[in-house]
């Protein structure tokens, strides 16, 4: 059985809110997250702290030999882990739907999704050797309570994991895979519905010289995202947003002080699409301009500090240089990316954090996304086995190529989301919550209606949408 309180889960998920505020239209605590196309698109993006060592534990290899062995099932060398857990969410707006738009109504309902996950991982740790595996699956069924055909976003979503350690004496090498099937309400950049799967794989070196101060890793990961195939009132099919991506990495970190580093990040990701011929209409004639399928380069280099001001003070700052060159597309685009996150954390009592970036990645369609968050967060337990917490993000998002035929304008999104939570743990292996999840999207993106008067008119694709979700969590 587990050993710790699980409140300690709910103070850490506090901390993060504002991080996850500043990636766009990634919201904590929903089983079905909007992220537009997969973890290799949350990779790319400057807002991922998991680039960034912490100082305090450089050596990796005991920090997962410690989390492998001290709670499940242990049969030998291995350790089990088993986690279940069930949730109903009332939802508002569960399609995504603007309400009115050009004289339509667009229905917003509300509806209850019950989800399930169970989830499972595997460790395997003996002297200088650890592995992982991982997995789970999902199922989110919506009951169609005031509109039946909501019945139609139920769905399954599952991810799996391995990963592999060997730590030497001043190196480690590492490999890690993955395969990941998300079904999220609308996909931000691309305006819909839509499955979306996710393999990636790759391999990483750290050299530890000097007894672990200076830190060097070397990284390389290969993965491809293929999307369900679905006909829209614009194109034909969605299988032309598919495509690979290559990342070689060199991080390089220096603890120039017991709780303070310098860290340098340097990143070339590269992007091909499967199919590079323009969008293609329902009707089969292409779409003039369209900024999809062309082959991007997206280079980030970034200096900053990480660490501790105080026992109770922490602190990032960096700032760098990115550079995006595409194939057959609008030219090289740049600009500086920054980073600011503040947490301040008092233990076992409450905790409280800033954050801010800014950067831009590649996205299937429009080709380049600028984006600028902002995100803050608090949380405090009120009692040895009842915490609060709350979080208020906001990203601004500029889309940096014109597509006559579907957006004549230049596109910008503003999302503002505001997340509420309230946990408690009766015992050590299960905690409850209640989480509330507001989500307000302003856009001048808009779509054809591809009903009504006149078909060809266009609505909006802002919305408002509410998720309120009680969860039990059971942990082996």
């Amino acid at each position: 059985m587990r050993t710790t309180s699980n409140i300690e889960g709910w103070i850490y998920a506090a901390t993060i809110l504002a991080s996850l505020a500043l990636t766009p239209n990634s919201y904590a605590a929903d089983a079905e997250t909007e992220t537009d196309l997969s973890p290799v698109t949350v990779i790319e993006r400057t807002t991922s702290s998991s680039d960034i060592d912490d100082p305090e534990n450089s050596n990796k290899h005991k920090r997962l030999k410690s989390v492998f062995t001290r709670n499940g099932l242990h049969l030998g060398p291995l350790t089990f882990h088993f986690t279940l857990d069930v949730g109903n969410n009332y939802v508002y707006n569960p399609n995504r739907n603007p309400g009115a738009s050009q004289g339509i109504n667009f229905r917003v309902v509300e509806d209850l999704r019950t989800t399930v996950s169970f989830n499972t991982t595997t460790a395997y740790a003996y002297k200088k050797f650890n592995t992982t595996l991982a997995g789970g699956v999902s199922y989110n069924h919506y009951w169609g309570l005031k509109d039946p055909t909501t019945k139609n976003l139920s769905a399954t979503t599952g991810h799996a994991n391995l990963g592999m350690v060997y730590a030497l004496k001043g190196v480690t090498f590492s490999m890690y895979g993955g395969f990941q099937r998300m079904v999220p309400p609308r996909l931000q950049v691309l305006g819909q519905r839509l499955g979306v799967n996710t393999v990636n794989t790759g391999t990483s070196v750290s050299f530890l010289p000097g007894g672990g101060a200076l830190s060097i890793t070397a990284d390389y990961m290969f993965g491809f995202t293929t999307f369900d195939s679905v006909s829209t009132s614009a194109i034909n099919s969605t299988n032309i947003f598919d495509n690979i991506t290559h990342i070689p990495s060199l991080r390089i970190q220096w603890r120039f002080l017991p709780k303070t580093a310098l860290y340098s990040i340097n990143r070339l990701t590269i992007r091909t699409f499967n199919n590079t011929r323009d969008l293609i209409r329902a009707d089969g004639t292409p779409v003039i301009g369209s900024a999809t399928g062309k082959n991007a380069y997206l280079f980030l280099s970034e200096l900053g500090v990480t660490g501790s001001l105080t026992k109770r003070i922490a602190v990032t700052v960096g700032a760098g240089y990115n550079a995006m060159i595409a194939n057959e597309a609008t030219g090289t685009s740049h600009g500086g990316v920054a980073r600011f996150n503040l947490n301040y954390v008092v233990p076992k009592k409450f905790s409280t954090g800033i954050g801010l970036s800014y950067g831009m990645a590649s996205v299937p369609l429009f080709n380049l996304m600028h984006s600028t968050g902002i995100g803050v967060s608090y949380s405090q337990i009120l009692w040895k086995k009842l915490s609060v917490g709350t979080g208020l993000g906001f990203s601004y998002n500029q889309y940096a190529a014109v597509v006559p035929d579907i957006f004549a304008g230049k596109r910008r999104d503003l999302s503002y989301n505001w997340t509420t939570s309230v946990g408690y743990s009766p015992l050590k292996w299960i905690s409850l919550s209640i989480n509330n999840m507001l989500i307000y999207l302003d856009t001048n993106y808009t779509l054809p209606t591809g009903i009504g008067p006149d078909p060809n008119a266009r609505r909006s694709t802002g919305y408002l949408a509410n998720n309120f979700m009680f969860q039990i969590q059971m942990t082996y």
